[in-house]
This record gives C-alpha cells, structure tokens and sequence, in this order.
C-alpha cells in the first residue's frame, strides 16, 4: 500500500535514527535482564511506522485492532488493549487532519443519527449514575465500558468519513483475518504458557482454549460466501474455495461451540437469499436437513462423536452422552438465570436503569458467599452486564429506549446494506464488504437472545455500519453510481451489469 509522497520522504529520516536508538536501548535491557521493558518502546517503533506507511489509510489499523484484542500497556492490575489504544490515536490523527483541512468531517447525516443517540443516551445514563475507573482505586467501577461506547462511536465516525476504494475493502478483510488469528495465538498463550495471567485474558473467561478454534474458521467462512456464491464455490475449477470451507467445517465442529455451527449454516442461506440465489437457499437447507437427520440418527447408534462436537449439535434431538443433558435440546440454565435478573433489574428501572455502577468491595463479599460456583459466575456475569441477551441486556443497563435504539440500529444497518449492494459493480470488493456487514447483522440478530453487551457489542460492530456508510455515501455523491466507484476502486474498465 502507497503512502503519500511527504510520508515517503519522511519514512527513511525516521527510521534510521529511531532503528538505531532501538537497537542501542534493546541492548542495554537484555544485557540487565529487563525483558518487559523493551515491549513499549519496540510497540511504539511499530505502531509509528505503520502509521507513517498507510498516510491517509491510517484507519485501516481499526479493524485490525479489534479483532486482535491484545493488552499492550500494563496499567494497574488490568491493561490497556490494542483496540482502545489504536482508537485513540486513530481519533488524535483524525482531528488533526480535519484541522489542516486534509480531512472532511459530517456528523449529523441522518445515517448517522441512532449511533449518536445511543451514545447520547448512555451518557446520560452515565451522568445520572456517575462511575470511576476501578483500576485507578475508584470504589465503584464500570466507566470502563462508557469509554468502549465512546471509542466505539469515534472508531464508527472516522470510518464512516473515509473514502473507501475497492483495494481499502480488501486490506479490511486481510486485517481481519489477521487480527482473528493473532487473537486465537494470544488464546493459546494464555493457556498454555502464561496459565491464567490478567494481563492475557479476563481471569473471569471460563471458556476453554477448544471452543476459540471455531473464530478463525467462522471468519474465513463468512468471507468465502460474501465473496463468491454457493455454485461458484461449488465449481471444481476452483477448488480450493470449497477446500477452505471442508478445512473450516470439522475445525467448527470439534471446537463445541453452539452459535459457530448454526452461523455456518446460516452464512450461506443468508447470503443465497440475499443474492436471490433461490435454488441455492433449498438446496443448501437440504443439506443442512440431511446432515442433522444423520447425526440425529446415528449418534450413539452408528458413529460416537466426541464431546465436544456433540456439544456444538446439543441443540439437536439425539442420544448425547449423559455429561451434556443440562444442554439436551438447547436447554440454558445458565442463561435462563441470567435473564431472571435482567427482568428483576428491568422492573425496578424500566426507563432509564442505573448504567455500569459496580460496588466492588460489596460485590466481592457478596460473591464469596455463593453456595455454588455456578451461582458466583452468574453474579459475575449479571454484575459486569454480560447478560447473554442483548433486548434484555441493553434495557437493564440503560433501560427499554436503548433496546428500541438497539433494534433502529439493525433495521437501518440492514435497509442501507441491502440498499448498497445492489448498487455497486458485481464482483467487487466494495460488494463483497457490504454482503460481509449484511450477513454478520442478520447472524447477531439471530443471536441476539443467546448473546451480547451493551457496550462490546457497540466496540466490536460498530466500525463494520461505518464501511457500509461510507460506501453508500460515495455512491450518494456521484450521479451515476457505477462509475464513479469503478474509477476509484481501480477496477477493470469493462461494462458493468447492474440487476434491473
């Protein structure tokens, strides 16, 4: 990727004096035996030199920031992530570029307008019931997830002011798949060299390492059917395609993971509806009705799956092993009672709720109390607002107007998706980018009563609204949609068929 000229001449003057410093401080450390202090400054070496190579593109570092979650800065007895540091100075070089007039900025476009009350709503709720920063020794905590709205909202709003080419669609999904894989590596990290260290993962993470193996897969899966179609995939011409979807199926499977193996059967029926690939959608069902009718049948009886891709089809009627009858027909206990107490919350404050506020001293004592583990991490999940629902979830933060801006969100995210692929080059990466946000929208929709936060879910898909924003905003601009995005996307100057 090309920088701009003035970042071209700048890169060598840069690097060589800040190379060297490097390797005269690098040096010093290990030479005194002080590992952890040569982390900070190599980061800083990094992250300024990628900022210096994408110029104008900085964004691009967004997406990539967070879907790889890392801690990078220590910071009491928590860290600060990747995601949150990137954002801020994503934030700092934005204004600073609207300041020298290299940036535009528009913030009220109707588009805009549900992320900006839902973060409008949040403060308010925020300033009705005021918290602090638990790691810097406030007594109650939770602003921690106000800031994640905050940056969600900033990460959304830079996005959404960008001009995003067919090459920029590309470096997107690149970065995501990137960051999905260094996440899991950081996974396996934690479990088998760090053996529960804080600064890795939450020490309140009770999954285990097996059911992180479905995120990749998911990932390459989700991009494979928004890029091509079912009989395209499906084409022994190119058959590496339908490699990566068999590779990613089992790694699915064997990883027990509920929501990963329903979302890889509803990646290609979405995506076949949404293309009006109708024959493709039965067909697909087909299968999808055959296969669960096998393992129905012959689990137990013909073949043993082992546990944990029995897990992952537990929702299904069959003869599961005895350690998986508290989830025999997609029974929850733990979700059910999870949403007992958002309900409770929810009718003691209908309209407005109490925010993030945490009593750390007094739910500490409280959770020592629990008679059973399960209780306590029930307490620790309805505590730090991890409902597993969101419509309940988000109401009992903030009340039922966040649930309504919550489900204003999804309809005008899917309306303006729907909308914007239709009217972009077919085969295009531009195209494939907004399939992409339109099949994950539907699927979190889907999951919405067995998932979700009220402020992660803003952090983790929010930036996704903002490329389907800036796309649908560049094909505004111009009178003829078409051309326009095909001059800028750099793509074959071939004529374009747009379905009538």
């Amino acid at each position: 990727m090309k920088g701009s000229p003035l970042n071209r001449n700048l890169l060598p003057i840069f690097l060589i004096p800040c190379g060297l410093a490097l390797a005269v401080w690098t040096g010093l450390l290990i030479g005194e035996g002080q590992w952890g202090k040569i982390y900070v400054p190599a980061l800083a070496i990094i992250g300024t030199t990628a900022i210096l190579l994408l110029g104008s593109r900085y964004w691009l570092l967004i997406p990539f920031s967070l879907c790889f979650t890392a801690p990078v800065i220590p910071l009491g007895g928590r860290a600060v992530e990747l995601p949150e540091l990137v954002t801020v100075v994503c934030l700092a070089l934005f204004l600073i570029r609207r300041a020298f007039k290299m940036q535009k900025i528009q913030l009220l476009r109707p588009a805009h307008y549900p992320f900006l009350l839902y973060t409008a709503w949040a403060a308010l709720i925020y300033f009705r019931n005021p918290v602090g920063f638990a790691l810097f020794g406030a007594s109650s905590g939770g602003a921690r997830f106000y800031f994640a709205i905050f940056l969600a909202l900033a990460a959304f709003l830079i996005i959404a002011n960008q001009q995003i080419t067919n090459r920029d669609c590309k470096w997107i999904l690149i970065g995501v798949v990137v960051g999905t894989f260094l996440d899991f590596i950081k996974i396996l990290l934690y479990y088998y060299i760090f053996a529960g260290s804080a600064a890795f993962v939450d020490p309140l993470e009770s999954y285990n390492w097996q059911q992180e193996l479905a995120i990749v897969p998911l990932a390459l899966v989700l991009i494979l059917f928004s890029r091509y179609s079912i009989a395209e995939i499906f084409n022994l011409s190119k058959l590496w395609r339908l490699l990566v979807l068999l590779l990613c199926i089992p790694i699915i499977l064997v990883s027990g993971k509920r929501t990963a193996v329903i979302s890889l059967i509803l990646y290609p029926l979405i995506a076949a509806a949404s293309r009006k690939e109708f024959r493709y959608f039965f067909a697909w069902t087909a299968c999808a009705g055959i296969l669960a009718a096998v393992l129905i049948m012959g689990q137990g009886r013909v073949f043993h799956l082992p546990l944990n891709a029995q897990r992952a089809v537990s929702w299904l009627p069959g003869r599961w092993d005895p350690e998986l009858q508290y989830m025999e027909g997609g029974k929850d206990v733990f979700r059910d009672r999870l949403r007992t107490l958002a309900k409770e919350k929810i009718q003691r404050n209908p309209w407005i709720g109490t925010g993030y506020r945490v009593q750390l001293q007094e739910n500490q004592a409280l959770t020592s109390t629990m008679e059973s583990k399960f209780d306590a991490i029930v307490l620790q999940m309805a505590l730090g607002s991890s409902w597993h629902n969101q419509w309940l979830g988000y109401a009992a933060d903030f009340g039922v107007p966040a649930s309504i801006l919550l489900a204003v969100i999804y309809i005008s995210v899917l309306s303006l998706s729907w909308r914007t692929y239709w009217r972009l080059p077919r085969g295009s990466l531009l195209q494939t980018m907004v399939m992409y946000v339109l099949i994950r929208t539907v699927v979190d929709i889907v999951f919405s009563n067995v998932g979700g936060h009220s402020a992660n879910d803003a952090a983790s898909r929010w930036w996704t609204y903002g490329v389907v924003i800036a796309i649908a905003a560049s094909l505004v601009k111009s009178r003829s949609p078409a051309a326009p995005i095909v001059q800028r996307a750099g793509l074959e100057a071939e004529p374009v068929r747009l379905p009538s």
